[in-house]
Formats: C-alpha cells, structure tokens, sequence
C-alpha cells in the first residue's frame, strides 16, 4: 500500500509537470504569434503611410498646376475684360510697339536698288496703323558723311498709304532707290553711284516705327 500510494503520488507530479510545460509552451508560442502579427502590422503600416504620403504629395503638386493654370486663364479674362473694346481698336502706331528692319542685296553701280523692309505691330493689346507712303517713309543712302539720295525726293507710289496691323503681325514694304546721286531724284544715267559700301538708315516722319539701318555694296 505505501509503494503504491508512492507511485501515484510521482504519477500526479509527472502529470502536474507535464501540464505545466505545456502551458509554458502555449504562453510562448501565443507571445511569438502576438510578437509577429505586429511586426506585420507595424510594416503595413508604414507602407500605407509611404502611399499616403505620397497620395498627398501628388494632390498637392496636381492643386498646384491647377491653380497656376487658373491663374493664369483668370489673369487673362481679367485683362480681356478690363479692355474689352480696345482689343479691337486701332491706334496710331508707335516706334515703341513697332519692330522694324531694312534689308538688302548687293547690285551693281548705277542699277537700281530695292530695299525690303519689314515692320512688325509688337503689341497685344490692340491694332495699329502706319503710313508707308513717300510723304512719311524714307530711305536715307549714305557714304560715309556723304548723303548720297533719299528715295522720298523720288515722290515714287502714293504719297500716303496706310496699313493696317493687327496685334504681333506684320507686314513688308519695298521701296527703290534709281541709283543716281544727289538731291531731286537724279537719275543713274546723270550721275551714277561709285562703287563702294553704302548704308540704307529707315526714317519715318511721324516716328511710328523705329529707325533700321543695313549696310550694302555697290559694284
């Protein structure tokens, strides 16, 4: 009787130890899986905060371009509004809003020179005009200090011509020099121009549009 009572008493202790190990395991694995899951979530996390952030960093440029863009149209409606009638318009042209150029070529002494002149309205907010006709428009042809001819004194073409120009247009106007030198318009047969580098300066009268000069030769 004492051995077995011996016996059953290890046998309950064995048992004891056993539940307890096994206890001890389960509160170690339940502490690993709550460790992991929030490891887990802890990474989920972030990568939602990383897309989150980078939602609302590509809101933030997108309200950006949006309101420059707004802004923009806005600005413009404001000035078309502002201005409604002088968009169309037109005034008197100025050497201020006007872009000018002289051009020619190379000819030979005594024939005719054709000079291509290029006048641009540079403005935005309303059209413009310009005489191009003989009375305003001139062509100054120099040597050296020497005034060679005006091509005004030649009275060739109307004597006022008027042009319209809308907003940032332009147009192109050729005027002729006969080849002859001095003043009234002589003749190339009279008195021809040497050979030699001249110099072309545009003048307006009215001073509608800048001066342009180019330089040529004669030969």
């Amino acid at each position: 009787m004492h051995r077995s009572g011996q016996r059953a008493h290890r046998d309950v202790k064995s048992t004891q130890g056993r539940r307890q190990r096994s206890a001890e395991i389960r509160r170690t694995q339940r502490f690993n899986d709550r460790r992991e899951r929030r490891a887990a979530f802890d990474a989920l996390a972030s990568k939602q905060g990383m897309l989150i952030l980078g939602i609302l960093l590509a809101l933030a440029l997108a309200s950006g371009s949006v309101y420059f863009v707004v802004h923009k149209a806005s600005s413009r409606a404001s000035v078309a509004i502002s201005n409604p009638t002088e968009l169309y318009t037109p005034q008197a042209c100025a050497d201020n809003a006007v872009q000018s150029s002289i051009e020619t070529s190379s000819t030979t002494s005594g024939d005719p020179v054709t000079f291509t002149i290029k006048l641009t309205n540079t403005s935005e907010s309303h059209p413009c005009w310009i005489d191009t006709g003989w009375g305003n428009l001139n062509v100054h042809v120099t040597s050296g200090s020497q005034t060679i001819a005006d091509t005004k004194q030649c009275q060739v073409g109307t004597e006022s011509r008027l042009l319209l120009l809308d907003r940032s247009m332009g147009t192109t106007v050729k005027v002729e020099w006969n080849g002859g030198v001095g003043t009234g318009c002589i003749p190339a047969s009279e008195n021809p121009a040497d050979d030699g580098t001249y110099v072309a300066q545009l003048q307006f009268s009215d001073n509608a549009a800048p001066t342009a000069t180019t330089s040529f030769v004669l030969k």
